[in-house]
């Protein structure tokens, strides 16, 4: 056949597809399993209708699967997949993924060598426990199912797989010598870790490599894209073809590097690219996929080994329950993790499905081998049973364990989001009207109309489900003020996955505690505690603290904004009632506290280290800022492609002058801190100079007295290091801090002005560094300086005027 032939039936099954993927919205059948029943007719057809016949080439082989579908369809679940979540539940996923799949291997084929004296039991047994959730996943999203039960099921699958090639080509091994004995038990073991660990291994280290390739192609979303494509499959390629180690870990290993260090190295909007156009290529590598299972599928051979196959669905079915009920459990427990409902136990043992995988993997074995009919014939049995029983009916398990229904807190977020959408309504409905686009009457015909359709029963709910609906008020606002923090280039496009999943945590009302107790945490600061021992890594030590230090207060900072933003939105909500408002405000002070409380924490034991990430953090968003405007301008219209070339130039050229954490100077000058004070923010280079030289360094401990409310004092000064807090006692003898001042700041100005009369106390937090003004000095200085006499008499009539103001 002509290759423009077979690319246009390619294109005409993909088209069929498409055809199909309206039935998934009307039947209660995944998209996957419908293309599955299609192809399975498409094959029947083409076996009686002899104008159909060509599409009998049209098989799966394993080379296709292998080297086309599944490098695509790994690198897209691994990307996509939530590495921080995959992280927490690595340990029970390998568990899940290794031994249980090991123990399912074992069950199916000794029961069926000792039932049916079934010849490559065990080899059919390492085959078909690989699972394939991409019909379930695809439910999960549609029913909002758990983060974490997803990550579960997706994780298993992707470390299965690779697991279940390793085990089968060790097993075809075996049988191919005709000889196994203990010491080969223990080669095959070391086998398979140097198999499943090497390509672990080398899929990291080319991702590392193509995400620095990424890096230095930041400004171009296509080329981030093909490096993306060539990635998946020189990884796969490499791995299986060239050193025989497993393809599919080394796509995990580079996928799971790309999802969680590459993207802090591209721009959000090619990290966003990337996630659509592999999700594009994932679909269309689905679709063909399933429709070329069902191609493959021969009833009548199907029909012959029947009781091989009933046999075969029963044993793997059962050689499952181990995994999810027993190892998994064992696994939370004993790495003290948070427990999995039996709900989700029950979806994912009935959600094992089988797919391409295991029919790539019996047909890649030898034709020689006998059997290999049989094999054949079973595992496309027991793919079949899976997509069209078990998928079918995984919703309504979900319907009859109450996976999908509503629980408290979601009957108020519906019933709070019907109320706004018919507030919606009939606001886009009065503009309408106030356009003067329809008369009174149709007008009035369409509020009936749709008060009938958008009829809501009023709900009474109790405290409890009223506290949740503000929080998820405050929670919306927060999202977007990341959103905003995010494209104003605060936010490290990491950072934002990181707190955004966060998020999703505290909407499912998990707690963010639990990378605590975190086994990765606890592996994290033995590491650390052995390095530091070792003077050889002190530099590297120092290094990588400075990044967990610098991660720290980004996120610090970041969320104390974004409490600040739902505690205003919460504050101006008035559709709420007044007690579910202050619970939730108190809640959000709290959490303000502490993450404030860890903020002065970090000052006070880096105090240098501080400094240093206020400057080059300040700079970085200017920077990251400037880059976005320029885009935003060239995108709109506003700049040409010359422009805009030579505006990144020179932003990429500032980028370069900003200095190393290690080299930004500690304390400004005398002048640069004079110049920063209003009242000689106009005056001339000369005169700064003259203050700075009239200036006297002062120091204070912690706990000091820097001046005291009702003294009288002459003086201005300017905080070179350290900080203070502003206090005022009323005239009910109550005391209140007014402000916390820091290094650049500045209090007492209104003595250099003549009214020498402290307003507050101002008290030294840590030892102080100030650089103090007398007012005789300045006065000195006026008589020389023209401008600075004129700011001084500009600025103490403003104040007059000011306090004469009724």
């Amino acid at each position: 056949m002509l290759l423009s032939e077979s690319i246009l039936i390619f294109m005409g099954l993909l088209a069929i597809a498409m055809a199909a993927a309206p039935l998934s919205r009307i039947l209660p059948i995944p998209f996957t399993v419908i293309l599955v029943g299609i192809g399975m007719g498409i094959n029947t057809t083409s076996n009686i209708w002899p104008a159909m016949a060509f599409m009998q080439q049209f098989q799966l082989t394993p080379e296709l699967v292998m080297f086309v579908f599944l490098p695509a369809l790994i690198f897209e679940s691994g990307y996509n997949l939530n590495a921080r979540q995959l992280i927490k539940d690595l340990i029970p996923v390998l568990v899940l993924a290794v031994p249980g799949l090991l123990l399912a291997t074992f069950i199916v084929g000794f029961a069926l060598h000792w039932i049916m004296d079934m010849p490559l039991a065990l080899l059919f047994g390492a085959l078909i426990s690989a699972t394939d959730p991409v019909a379930v996943i695809s439910l999960f999203k549609d029913l909002g199912a758990p983060l974490r039960l997803t990550v579960l099921v997706e994780g298993e699958s992707l470390f299965n797989d690779a697991t279940a090639i390793v085990l089968v080509h060790i097993l075809l091994g075996i049988v191919l010598a005709g000889s196994f004995d203990a010491a080969g038990l223990f080669g095959a073991g070391g086998q398979f870790l140097y198999v499943f660990f090497g390509g672990t291994l080398l899929g990291l280290l080319i991702g590392l490599l193509f995400c620095e390739w990424m890096h230095l192609l930041s400004d171009n979303p296509s080329g981030i894209l093909v490096l993306s494509i060539i990635l998946a499959y020189v990884s796969f390629i490499s791995a299986e073809h060239f050193l025989h180690i497993s393809g599919v870990m080394a796509v995990v290993g580079a996928s799971l590097v790309l999802g969680v260090y590459g993207i802090t190295r591209i721009p959000h909007h090619a990290g966003e690219y990337l996630r659509e156009s592999w999700e594009f290529f994932a679909y269309i590598s689905n679709a063909l996929l399933f429709l070329l299972v069902g191609l493959s599928i021969n009833l009548e051979s199907l029909y012959d080994h029947l009781p091989y196959i009933v046999l075969a669905i029963t044993f793997v079915l059962l050689a499952r329950i181990p995994a999810v009920y027993l190892f998994l459990p064992l696994a939370l427990r004993q790495f003290k993790l948070p427990s999995v409902r039996k709900g989700d136990m029950h979806i994912m043992w009935w959600g094992g499905l089988k797919g391409g995988l295991a029919i790539a993997i019996v047909l890649s074995l030898p034709d020689s081998l006998a059997g290999k009919q049989l094999l054949l014939d079973m595992t496309l049995g027991v793919v079949v049973f899976t997509l069209i029983i078990n998928a079918p009916t995984i919703k309504p398990l979900m319907s009859y364990l109450g996976l999908n229904k509503l629980n408290e807190n979601e009957e108020v977020e519906q019933y709070q989001g019907l109320i706004h959408a018919k507030a919606r309504a009939h606001y886009s409905l009065e503009n309408v009207m106030s356009a003067d686009f329809t008369s009174r009457a149709s007008h009035r015909q369409a509020e009936k109309l749709l008060a009938q359709s958008m009829h809501i029963n009023v709900k009474v709910f109790d405290i409890k489900q009223r506290v949740h609906h503000v929080r998820q008020i405050g929670l919306r606002a927060q999202v977007q003020q990341l959103g905003h923090l995010h494209d104003a280039g605060m936010v490290p496009q990491y950072t934002l996955l990181d707190i955004n999943n966060e998020l999703r945590l505290e909407h499912d009302n998990k707690s963010n505690d639990e990378s605590s107790d975190s086994l990765f945490m606890r592996f994290e600061q033995r590491v650390l505690q052995h390095l530091r021992e070792h003077d050889s890594l002190a530099a590297w030590l120092s290094k990588y603290q400075n990044t967990r230090i610098t991660g720290q207060l980004q996120r610090i900072i970041i969320r104390l904004l974004m409490i600040d933003a739902g505690i205003q939105d919460v504050t101006s909500r008035s559709d709420v009632d007044d007690k579910s408002k202050t619970i939730v405000l108190q809640g959000y002070q709290q959490q303000r506290c502490l993450f404030l409380n860890s903020l002065q924490a970090i000052r006070d034991n880096f105090p240098d280290f501080f400094v240093r990430f206020e400057t080059i953090m300040s700079m970085q968003i200017a920077l990251d800022g400037a880059h976005w405007q320029a885009h935003d301008d060239f995108k709109h219209g506003e700049i040409g492609k010359k422009a805009y070339d030579l505006i990144l130039q020179h932003l990429s050229q500032a980028q370069d002058k900003v200095p190393d954490i290690h080299n930004v100077p500690l304390s400004l000058s005398s002048q640069e801190l004079i110049q920063m004070v209003p009242l000689f923010s106009n005056v001339s280079e000369q005169a700064h100079k003259a203050l700075a030289d009239q200036a006297t360094v002062i120091t204070f401990l912690a706990g000091d007295v820097v001046i005291n409310q009702g003294d009288k004092g002459d003086a201005l000064y300017i905080i070179s290091k350290g900080w203070v807090t502003v206090e005022h006692i009323n005239k009910n003898n109550e005391q209140h801090i007014l402000a916390e001042l820091r290094e650049g700041d500045f209090f007492g100005e209104m003595a250099l002005l003549g009214d020498q009369v402290r307003k507050a106390t101002v008290i030294a937090k840590q030892p102080l560094t100030l650089l103090r003004l007398r007012r005789k000095h300045v006065l000195l200085l006026a008589n020389q300086y023209p401008d600075l006499n004129t700011q001084l008499q500009q600025t103490s009539a403003d104040r007059s005027q000011e306090n004469t103001l009724p």
